[in-house]
């Protein structure tokens, strides 16, 4: 398959579907398409790994509303809570490289992922008791390990070189992403000054979310009071806690943002300094030159050829 367009192809059985993948509990499924859906209701009791290439309409979980964007990502947990996708009144198709994995293959993951080494060997098929819950929300794919990981298998899905790939090999690999992923994140977390775990937890999904909105808005001024309504933070706990995590302020993660956007354009010779300062936000080029000669030790000028 090149195009997958109105079709589901499952990457596990190397079959098509003109219609809706028959699921099945105790089966893992790789799909790649490219369909319009009007909705679509997440299966409850597996896990879903999903990469868009080309995102349209919302995710809804627990009256909560998401934009599914180009280039995102998403993760769902096994739950009561139905997560649902909604793109009622639009004929654009949803491009997707998707993974649906089972109980039984997540209880193995978080075995070998949770238990002592010794204890893989001595009992190596006695499940653990404990259970990993991921942080779910959609994000950018640019900006995360696992993310760029599902793009990666997503833009080899449209090659001849998928065909050669095994499916579970490209499971099991995204699964070791998301789980660094995960716990580079917890780690991050404990930097974040709170008593309660959950509340390190649920501070750190917030200010993901206030991240996602400074890259979104990389040629903007963004205010403390746009990524506070965003985030759902007041404006001071996210500045502490923003400081904290990423070890700088909001106005310092976004202007290194910009610069390193800045480099790139002029690394490809796009645009003249003055342009790209203007175009990313910043005041004026002398200003844009100072931060970024502080960075990069040499002027802007120094990229143009």
């Amino acid at each position: 398959m090149s195009t997958y367009i109105d079709t589901y192809y499952n990457h596990f059985t190397r079959k098509c579907h003109g219609e809706d993948v028959p699921m099945v509990n105790d089966q893992a499924y790789l799909l790649r398409y490219k369909k319009n859906l009007s909705s679509y209701r997440y299966d409850l009791e597996n896990m879903t790994i999903g990469y868009y290439h080309k995102g349209h309409g919302d995710i809804l979980w627990k009256n909560r509303r998401q934009v599914l964007k180009d280039n995102s990502f998403l993760v769902t947990n096994p739950t009561e809570n139905d997560w649902y996708y909604d793109n009622k009144g639009s004929s654009k198709r949803l491009d997707t490289f998707c993974i649906v994995v089972t109980p039984d293959l997540k209880k193995q993951f978080e075995t070998y992922s949770l238990c002592r080494k010794k204890h893989l060997l001595d009992d190596p098929f006695t499940p653990t008791n404990e259970e990993l819950i991921f942080l779910e929300r959609t994000f950018s794919a640019e900006h995360y390990p696992v993310g760029q990981l599902l793009k990666y298998f997503y833009e080899a899905s449209n090659t001849e070189q998928f065909a050669f790939l095994d499916a579970e090999e490209i499971v099991v690999t995204v699964l070791n992403s998301l789980y660094n992923n995960q716990m580079t994140a917890y780690r991050m977390a404990r930097r974040i000054p709170a008593k309660k775990n959950s509340t390190k937890l649920e501070t750190l999904k917030r200010l993901l979310v206030a991240r996602e909105y400074i890259h979104e808005n990389i040629t903007a001024k963004v205010s403390l009071d746009e990524l506070a309504m965003t985030s759902s933070l007041s404006k001071f706990h996210l500045f502490e806690s923003f400081k904290y995590f990423f070890g700088k302020t909001p106005h310092q993660y976004a202007n290194n943002v910009k610069l390193i956007k800045a480099k790139e354009l002029l690394m490809n010779n796009q645009n003249s300094v003055s342009h790209i300062a203007l175009a990313l936000g910043f005041a004026d080029v002398h200003s844009f030159s100072k931060l970024f000669k502080k960075k990069y030790r040499v002027s802007p000028s120094h990229f143009v050829k």
